[in-house]
């Protein structure tokens, strides 16, 4: 005991020694200090070595910037690290860059197991319970037939409906509802349940920046711009755009980086480069509603074009973007070249306009560019992306900074209040980039594919060939769409994704209809097609999934909205048990 005392009584003059000369900073008995940093806030730590993080600064080396520090270990299943490790491939760039494989050493992540969710049972009923609600649902079904039988506006529309008893699984009425169908936005409730079931709420973005050591203020060697496809770098994430550039700017010029010996190179190479989803309509290409997705993106891939007089600004600035003036007569007429990020202006006098980029992950590395120029970093080499001779970059250079985004359950919450396409569009990429180590659809669809599978869902008949639904090529039945809701609704992110559809009467796309229903519900829109998928609460308290697919719809959709809220009504209005 003696023996005991007197160490302790030693440690503790040395803990105290250690205060006095290192004025309380952390010394050899600390433990090590982790960063735990709100999103959108970029400090100092010290550098790892290259190619990794976590472990002792290199003699010459610059220290890192980091939102939060790695943990140590195997992420959990079904929770991918937000670090990827690394999965070596070659990189073998395609024809009309549509596709870019990672590059040899870039980390992409692992491929995991996808986990079996933990589903609820479906309840016991006694034979005289079930006889009795099998006679309801019958009479409930009799009022739906009637109402649609004697409807004048379904009668030239190719119209798919499916009901169900949601904690039984019991079909109360369906009319195609085993039809492919074309579902406009509610196919993001098959994005956001798969992303949230694989990824999980908890999930975050990064982007970060790499490069070499520095010399009498030149970073040798290029600088590297990686993306994982965050598409926060807008509203309403953030009010300012280029605010998370401005600040990563901000660390390097902290670290003394005045001149970058080499190029600034975008690695996009996370997702492929089939920008646009497949069957975009060529009419979508400009709007804002289509901008295209990329491993690299800022300001969801839209610029502003301002015209006054001989003057024209971009906002973002960039160079990514070429302007061509044609003619100097008459009225302003400002565009894009499809397949190209030429802008076309004709006329004279004042005008602006928001168009869509070509190409993202080009528009997004020449916009850090500029931001680098503006705060006095000069560029020695070119602006560009990433290619043959950047493969293992990573194991030969230091993650100078990184910034996480918000979490993946607020990023749903935009997809399925607000039928966000560009973030269900990148959402869907990441599935496929954390599941199969690559964001391709085609690696999405298996992920998602597996994943119903795993909660006990049959997805034969399901064709997605984007996750935002704006393809026609998408096909999906109103049954199958229901059996999602109720395997969903029973998952251990069942909570999650019932709270982050739109709410009738309170909250986005469903804001003003259907205000005195217990409604959480997708709604969808494209041209001839119209769908609406959910939950409704009936007056007898149970809780009934729906989906109402309309496509080759000739009337407004207004008519049909009005019949989407009938049926559901005449759902909620059920007061026995089903």
């Amino acid at each position: 005991m003696r023996n005991k005392a007197v160490f302790t009584g030693i440690m503790a003059v040395l803990i105290m020694l250690q205060f006095v000369v290192c004025g309380g900073h952390p010394g050899i008995f600390a433990k090590e200090k982790t960063q735990t940093v709100a999103a959108h806030i970029l400090t100092d730590d010290d550098s790892p070595s290259p190619g990794a993080t976590g472990s002792a600064t290199p003699a010459g080396a610059s220290p890192t910037s980091v939102v939060s520090a790695s943990p140590s270990g195997s992420p959990a299943v079904g929770m991918p690290s937000n670090t990827p490790v690394s999965s070596p491939s070659v990189f073998s760039p395609v024809p009309n860059g549509t596709v870019s494989p990672s590059p040899k050493g870039t980390p992409s992540a692992s491929p995991f197991v996808v986990p079996t969710p933990q589903l609820s049972p479906a309840p016991v009923l006694s034979p005289e319970e079930a006889k009795y609600r099998r006679q309801n649902r019958a009479f409930l079904r009799s009022q739906l037939e009637s109402f649609i039988k004697n409807d004048s506006v379904w009668k030239n529309c190719k119209v798919g409906i499916y009901c169900s008893v949601m904690d039984t699984g019991e079909e109360i009425f369906s009319k195609n509802g085993s039809t492919p169908m074309i579902p406009a936005s509610n196919m993001k409730i098959v994005t956001s349940a798969t992303a949230l079931g694989l990824l999980g709420p908890q999930f975050q973005f990064e982007t970060s920046v790499w490069g070499g050591k520095v010399n009498n203020g030149v970073l040798q060697g290029n600088l590297y711009l990686r993306g994982t496809g965050d598409p926060t770098f807008v509203e309403p994430f953030t009010n300012e755009p280029t605010g998370v550039f401005y600040k990563m700017i901000q660390v390097l010029k902290k670290k003394g980086i005045k001149e970058i010996e080499g190029d600034l190179v975008g690695d996009d190479s996370a997702f492929d480069r089939e920008f646009q989803g497949r069957g975009w309509k060529t009419r979508y290409m400009l709007e804002e509603y289509a901008a295209p997705g990329g491993a690299l993106s800022i300001n969801a891939n839209l610029v502003q074009i301002n015209v006054a007089g001989a003057n024209v600004k971009l906002l973002p600035a960039n160079t990514a973007m070429q302007i061509q003036r044609t003619a100097s007569q008459g009225a302003i007429a400002i565009t894009r070249i499809l397949g190209t990020d030429t802008i076309t202006i004709k006329g004279n006098g004042n005008g602006g306009r928001t168009v869509t980029v070509h190409n993202p992950s080009r528009f997004t590395t020449s916009v850090f560019a500029e931001m680098l120029k503006s705060e006095g970093i000069k560029i020695r080499g070119k602006v560009r992306l990433i290619n043959n001779s950047d493969a293992d970059y990573m194991s030969k250079t230091f993650k100078l900074c990184f910034h996480k985004s918000p979490n993946l359950l607020k990023i749903v919450r935009q997809i399925l209040k607000e039928s966000d396409n560009l973030c269900a569009q990148h959402v869907f990429k990441a599935i496929g980039y954390y599941t199969k180590g690559k964001g391709t659809c085609d690696n999405s669809l298996e992920s998602v594919r597996e994943f119903l599978k795993s909660c006990g869902v049959d997805p034969s008949g399901l064709i997605m060939v984007d996750g935002s639904g704006l393809s026609e090529y998408n096909r999906i039945s109103p049954k199958l769409f229901c059996e999602i809701l109720n395997a969903m609704y029973k998952h251990p992110q069942g909570k999650n994704f019932y709270n982050a559809l739109s709410i009738a009467g309170k909250d986005g796309t469903l804001s003003y209809r259907m205000t005195d229903l217990r409604v959480n519900a997708k709604t969808g829109t494209l041209t001839g097609h119209i769908g609406l998928s959910g939950y409704v609460v009936t007056r007898g308290g149970q809780i009934v999934t729906f989906s109402i697919l309309t496509n080759k719809n000739p009337y407004s959709n207004g008519a049909i909205r009005g019949n989407e809220d009938r049926i559901v009504r005449i759902l909620a209005n059920f007061g026995d048990k089903l």
